[in-house]
C-alpha cells in the first residue's frame, strides 16, 4: 500500500496510506486539517502504546522472577493469560529496550532517531533493541527517513556496508586464527627451546658423569694388584737337581774323553783294559744321569704346565673381578632409586622384585665367599712376585 507525506499544520508530516490520502484530499480545508490532526495523535498513540506495551511486559518479566514469584507463574503462563504469545511479548520488549536504548544517548536530534526507529521493520527494531545490529549501520538507519530508505541508492549503499562488514568479520577472524596460530607456534617454540635447554643440560650431565667414570675406571685400572705369580711346589729343588746332573753328566762326559785319550797313548794291554773298564763305567752312569734328567725335565715340564694354568686362572679373576666391579659401582646405582623407595611400601618393593634383587647379590656373595673360603691358604710363604719367569729359564 503506497503512502504519500500529508502536512500537517505546515509544521509536520504524517504518512498516510493512499485510500485516506484520496479521500483526505477531497475534504474541504477544515475537515482535512481535523483529520490530519487525528492522525498525529493517533501516530503518537501507537509509538506510546507499543513502547508503554513493552516496558509493560518488561516489568512482568522481572516481576515473576522474584523468589516468591516464580514458583506459582512463569512469564510464559502470565501472558499466555492476556491472550499474547511469548514470541510476541518478547518482541515488543525488544522494541521497547531499543526506544530506551536511543533516549538514553541524549542526543540532540533524539526525536529525530525515535522517529526513524518507530519507523523501522520490527525485525530490525529487536535488533537494535538487542543490541545485535552493527553499530555502523544502527546510526545509519536511525539518522535517514523511511522515504530515503526505500530507495535504491540507500538500498544499495546499505547492503554494501554490509558486505564490508561482513568482509571485515572475515579479515578479523582470519587475524584472529593468524594470531592464535602464532601464539600456538610462539609456544611451541619455547617449547622447543626449553626442551632444547633440558636436552643441553642432560647431555653436559651425561658428558660429566662420562668423564668422572672415566676416571674412576683409570683409577681402577691403576689400583688393580700386581700380578703374584706362585710356583709349583720343589720347583727351585727340581731346578738345582737338574743342573747338578747335568753338571755331573758333562765331568764323566769329559773323563770319558780324557780316557779314550788315555787309551791311545797306553804303554801297555793292561792300562787299556782299565782304562776301557772305567770308560764303560762312566758310559752306564751317564746313561743313568740322562735318564734321571729326562725324567726331572718331564716333571718340571708338567709343573711349568701347572703353573701356566694356574697363572692363567689368576688372570681371569683378576678381568672378571675388575668388570663386576666396574658393574657394581657404575650399573647398580642404589641411590638411583632411593626417593622412590621412601614412597613405597614393603609388599609393593617385593612385588617390583627389588628384594629379590636384594636377595639374589646376598646369595651371589655368599656363594663367592665359600668358593674363596675353599681355596685360600693363609701363611703357605709360597707367594713369590715375578720369579718364576727367570726360574723356568733355569730349567
Amino acid at each position: 500500500m503506497k503512502k504519500n507525506q500529508v502536512p500537517v499544520d505546515n509544521t509536520e508530516h504524517k504518512e498516510l496510506s493512499e485510500p485516506l490520502d484520496n479521500f483526505y484530499n477531497r475534504l474541504s480545508a477544515q475537515d482535512r486539517n481535523d483529520f490530519l490532526k487525528i492522525e498525529a495523535q493517533w501516530g503518537d498513540y501507537e509509538r506510546d502504546f507499543v513502547i508503554k506495551f513493552g516496558a509493560l511486559l518488561r516489568q512482568v518479566r522481572d516481576l515473576v522472577k522474584r523468589p516468591g514469584v516464580r514458583d506459582g507463574i512463569t512469564f510464559e503462563k502470565w501472558v499466555n493469560a492476556h491472550n499474547l504469545s511469548r514470541s510476541a511479548a518478547y518482541r515488543a520488549i525488544n522494541v521497547a529496550n531499543g526506544y530506551f536504548r536511543i533516549k538514553a544517548k541524549n542526543a540532540p536530534d533524539e526525536e529525530l532517531m525515535l522517529e526513524n526507529f518507530m519507523s523501522l521493520p520490527q525485525k530490525v527494531q529487536e535488533k537494535i533493541g538487542t543490541g545485535n545490529l552493527e553499530p555502523e549501520k544502527e546510526e545509519i538507519l536511525l539518522h535517514t527517513s523511511e522515504e530515503v530508505r526505500e530507495s535504491p541508492i540507500w538500498q544499495k549503499m546499505l547492503n554494501d556496508i554490509s558486505k564490508n562488514r561482513k568482509t571485515q568479520q572475515d579479515q578479523d577472524e582470519k587475524i584472529k586464527l593468524l594470531q592464535a596460530e602464532n601464539q600456538r607456534l610462539s609456544n611451541q617454540l619455547a617449547n622447543s627451546e626449553g626442551q632444547r635447554a633440558d636436552l643441553a643440560t642432560q647431555l653436559d650431565d651425561a658428558n660429566s658423569q662420562r668423564h668422572h667414570l672415566e676416571l674412576k675406571l683409570e683409577e681402577e685400572h691403576k689400583s688393580q694388584p700386581e700380578a703374584v705369580i706362585v710356583p709349583p711346589d720343589d720347583y727351585d729343588e727340581l731346578a738345582d737337581e737338574v743342573q747338578q746332573s747335568r753338571s755331573k753328566l758333562a765331568a764323566k762326559e769329559k773323563q770319558i774323553e780324557e780316557l779314550k785319550t788315555a787309551i791311545s797313548n797306553a804303554p801297555n794291554e793292561d792300562d787299556v783294559a782299565e782304562y776301557e773298564r772305567l770308560i764303560d763305567k762312566l758310559q752306564k752312569q751317564n746313561e743313568a744321569l740322562a735318564k734321571q734328567i729326562n725324567s726331572m725335565n718331564e716333571q718340571m715340564v708338567s709343573k711349568r704346565d701347572q703353573h701356566e694354568t694356574h697363572r692363567k686362572s689368576y688372570q681371569k679373576v683378576v678381568s672378571i673381578t675388575s668388570q663386576w666391579k666396574q658393574a657394581i659401582n657404575h650399573q647398580l646405582d642404589v641411590q638411583e632409586l632411593s626417593s622412590d623407595v621412601q614412597l613405597l611400601s614393603h609388599e609393593e618393593l617385593s612385588q617390583a622384585g627389588l628384594l629379590d634383587v636384594a636377595d639374589l647379590l646376598e646369595n651371589k656373595s655368599k656363594q663367592l665367599r665359600a668358593e674363596v673360603g675353599k681355596k685360600v691358604k693363609v701363611g703357605s710363604g709360597n707367594v713369590v712376585k715375578g720369579n718364576f719367569d727367570e726360574l723356568r729359564k733355569r730349567g
